[in-house]
């Protein structure tokens, strides 16, 4: 039948009863290189960054939020802090999240500062910002930078 399975059955029963010519792995050759070079110029910090501000969007509450005072800390932990300029990820979470959605934390990380995705310190490490009343170090996102990115964040319903 072929090596393509349903495919290869396709074609076949196209040959058998039209009498159908078609070179199935030569056509399956083609297809397959131009999926390969899709596959490559994937733009894979890219893909981590949405996946990263879908995840933040959804556990939403796990964010400190300085405009909520009576915002008590989520008995997991906060994830981070949410302001109207910047996301910003504790870092232990961002590198869980990443490895859990199959991605190299340290190479996504690294993209996103080589591209000026992530705010530094004059030191040249991650932002500090103050978390529940600490100043802590985190991988933190400007709003302005996802919406150049993805569009507008924050739609009018």
């Amino acid at each position: 039948v072929g090596d393509a399975g349903g495919v290869g059955l396709a074609a076949a029963l196209a040959r058998g009863a039209a009498g159908f010519e078609w070179d199935l792995q030569r056509h399956l050759k083609r297809v397959w290189a131009d999926v390969m070079k899709e596959a490559g110029t994937a733009d894979r910090p890219k893909a981590a960054l949405e996946a990263a501000f879908n995840w933040a969007v959804s556990q939403r509450y796990r964010f400190y939020d300085t405009d909520r005072q009576d915002h008590p800390a989520p008995h997991t932990g906060w994830l981070g802090r949410w302001d109207n300029e910047n996301i910003c990820f504790v870092l232990a979470e961002l590198v869980r999240f990443l490895r859990d959605q199959g991605h190299d934390p340290n190479a996504v990380q690294k993209t996103w500062t080589d591209r000026g995705w992530v705010l530094k310190d004059k030191d040249g490490g991650n932002k500090r910002s103050r978390l529940d009343g600490v100043s802590v170090r985190m991988v933190t996102i400007q709003e302005r930078t996802l919406e150049e990115l993805f569009g507008p964040l924050h739609a009018k319903d």
